[in-house]
């Protein structure tokens, strides 16, 4: 199984999750995170 594979049975998977949220691409891994944490940030603020 190649990543995009293993990436689609994760969107499969989790499709009706109630707290899903899909990261986007980033050109590098510290913009990523940038905004994986921004996220954190935003459920945080919610509960």
């Amino acid at each position: 199984m190649n990543t995009i594979q293993t990436d689609d049975k994760l969107i499969e998977a989790y499709k009706n999750h109630s707290n899903r949220i899909i990261i986007g691409s980033c050109e590098n891994f510290n913009q990523k995170v940038k905004n994986v944490i921004a996220e954190i940030e935003k459920i945080n603020k919610e509960n």
